[in-house]
């Protein structure tokens, strides 16, 4: 396992992993050298909260590997899972963000979603509000894809077993996921809104994981660095 200096890996599967960014090393440096009248404890534990969040999305993909092999219960939970997580890593940098720019937000304003949040960001740092602008559409889907499943639909696990050229099924079947969530009871109209939509109706469940990893890998070593740049500027000038 690679070394991991800093304490807020504690408890986090990003230890396990052995995660640990140049922007994030950076920053936990920085942090690490401030004196005592400078340090900030809570950004610190802001911060934490983030990488817990972030190694648990690794964590339930690490289940998912196991249960898409035929366990549709299971799967069911750990995918329910990570879209929560997802939610909850995205809420943990929008808490880091707030607290550090002293934006001011409180509760469900906190949310890299709103174009409020992104504005006033923008008047401190105006590169990490780009950052955040990139991944928008994503952002949106991670928020309205939790909401949905919470509020309103479970995200339908499909058993999928694609016949060979005999027509006889695999014995291993594996379970895959719809694009967006549906309705049980109402499995015939969101199946064709979805084929008009997207041309198709399922799609694989670790590709899917592993795509809102990769995108809250990004959204983590920008914040970091962008923050590690606020701080190294404020330096220069006084």
């Amino acid at each position: 396992m690679a070394f991991v200096k800093h304490e807020w890996h504690l408890g986090s599967y990003t230890l396990d992993l052995g995660y640990n960014p140049e922007p994030l090393k950076k920053l936990g440096d920085i942090l690490d050298a401030q004196v005592d009248k400078t340090k900030d404890p809570l950004l610190a534990e802001h911060i934490r909260n983030m990488l817990v969040k972030f190694g648990f999305l690794h964590f339930s993909k690490l289940f998912l590997m196991e249960t898409i092999k035929g366990k549709q219960l299971a799967t069911h939970y750990h995918l329910l899972n990570f879209i929560v997580l997802t939610k909850a890593f995205l809420d943990a940098v929008a808490n880091i963000i707030n607290h550090f720019y002293q934006l001011g937000f409180i509760g469900s304003k906190i949310d890299l979603k709103l174009q409020s949040f992104r504005d006033k960001l923008a008047n401190f740092d105006q590169d990490l509000s780009n950052d955040i602008f990139i991944q928008k559409n994503w952002i949106e889907k991670v928020v309205n894809m939790r909401d949905e499943i919470i509020h309103r639909k479970s995200p339908l696990i499909i058993y999928y077993s694609k016949a060979d050229e005999t027509g006889k099924q695999p014995k291993e079947r594996t379970v895959r996921m719809p694009i967006e969530p549906v309705s049980l009871f109402e499995w015939s109209k969101d199946e064709s809104y979805l084929k008009n939509k997207y041309g198709k109706v399922e799609q694989d469940i670790l590709p899917f994981c592993e795509d809102w990893i990769k995108n809250s890998d990004v959204l983590l070593c920008a914040t970091c660095q962008r923050i590690v740049n606020f701080i190294e500027k404020q330096s220069k000038s006084t």
